[in-house]
């Protein structure tokens, strides 16, 4: 069996036991997804929530009292054309049951489930995962891409605490809903509404990832995007926020020409040629700072196959001078002192995919609007977080 390489995630454990369902049953809302090519309907009242891995879809919850009942999530994985439903399910359930706080793993029952004009594989399971009892219910299904080699293993799953007989009936009412659609470019659906803060107190910054796009910390930031399945599972567009420790006389200018110049060494062995579009001043946070948009391409022979490798960067950058920091970063202060220095950058990029660099200013620039810093929080604003761990979160050295 030939699997695509797959982001390895954790099942999330939620809520109290609850009937999926709202109390109307009738009041419902069709979800479109047209990167990932699906679309399906869920209950009013659930709210979404930010995904963090490349190959999530969506995810979203139904509250109660403040608690999570019922989760349902969607991933899309890229997988090769001989791959089944049935063989993705194993490897996966493979995964799972490895995983260091599983216990209590039992399979109750697999069957067949039609989704859509294919066959699906469901599961019902129980085990106990960190101590938490919990049901759920999954069904993968596999669906070609406009001919493509590449196909698509959807999983679609329920999770409640506890044990619930009803999950695969559950289940097959929201797989009744689902429709296929034809995937589509990331890059060239509108960039969605901004959603959930990723939030880092360690370096000292708040972003809202686009609805629907992952968003995760990474070790000097923040990684976000889409996954394009006409590509084979490339993430692009990606925006990353970025932060650094310059020298205590550099200025956002001089900096993002450093940057420029690291782009270019980089890529320099692998015949890849960087061609500066535009740069000049512009805002982020409320402070000016310094933006350059550059095309990176490869020169190629006009009938090689990827000929069409093109890609656009937009970056903007901002050096700030460390101040007083807010409550909701006081247990991280002597940390960021001592880790940042007295200047601190923060760089927001976006990597488009082809040569539109209108586009990928856009979305930067959307981007930028759901970004700012824990030092300009009010009191009311200001959201306590658990700090990272010193290894997770830590700015790049940006001097020499």
């Amino acid at each position: 069996m030939r699997l695509h390489p797959f982001a390895v995630a954790l099942l999330t454990l939620v809520g109290v036991a609850a009937p999926l369902m709202a109390e109307n049953n009738d009041a419902r809302r069709e979800l479109g997804f047209p990167h990932a090519g699906i679309a399906l309907s869920i209950p009013e009242g659930y709210q979404p929530r930010r995904v963090s891995e490349p190959f999530d879809v969506m995810r979203y919850v139904l509250e109660r009292d403040g608690t999570t009942q019922v989760a349902v999530s969607l991933s899309a994985f890229p997988v090769s054309e001989d791959v089944t439903a049935e063989e993705f399910a194993e490897a996966k359930l493979s995964e799972l049951r490895n995983l260091v706080a599983m216990r209590q793993f039992e399979l109750i029952k697999t069957a067949e489930m039609p989704v859509a004009n294919v066959t699906g594989h469901a599961l019902r399971m129980n085990y106990t995962f960190g101590g938490i009892e919990t049901t759920a219910a999954q069904v993968y299904f596999v669906r070609e891409v406009n001919d493509r080699p590449v196909h698509i293993c959807y999983l679609l799953t329920v999770e409640e605490r506890g044990e619930q007989n009803r999950l695969l009936s559950e289940l097959g009412e929201l797989v009744r809903t689902i429709r296929f659609l034809s995937p589509r470019h990331p890059g060239d659906i509108e960039t969605p509404e901004l959603g959930e803060p990723v939030r880092s107190s360690n370096l000292g910054f708040s972003v809202r990832p686009p609805e629907g796009w992952f968003g995760d910390t990474s070790l000097y930031g923040v990684n976000m995007g889409q996954t394009d399945y006409l590509l084979g599972g490339v993430m692009v567009p990606t925006v990353r926020v970025m932060v650094g420790r310059p020298d205590a006389d550099v200025t956002a200018e001089r900096l993002a020409s450093r940057h420029l110049a690291s782009l270019r060494e980089t890529v320099k062995s692998r015949n890849v040629k960087v061609e500066v579009l535009s740069e000049g001043e512009a805002e982020l946070a409320g402070r000016k700072g310094w933006q350059f948009v550059v095309r990176q391409y490869a020169e190629l022979p006009e009938e090689s196959p990827d000929n069409d490798s093109s890609v656009v960067i937009a970056q903007r950058t901002i050096v700030v001078e460390d101040e007083q920091l807010p409550p909701v970063a006081a247990r991280a202060a002597e940390a960021i002192a001592n880790r940042i220095g007295p200047l601190r950058s923060y760089s927001i990029a976006c990597v488009y995919r082809g040569e539109n660099q209108d586009r990928a200013v856009e979305i930067l620039e959307h981007i930028a609007e759901g970004f700012s810093l824990l030092t300009d929080e009010t009191d009311d604003e200001a959201e306590p977080a658990e700090e990272p761990d010193a290894d997770e979160a830590q700015p790049a050295d940006e001097n020499g």
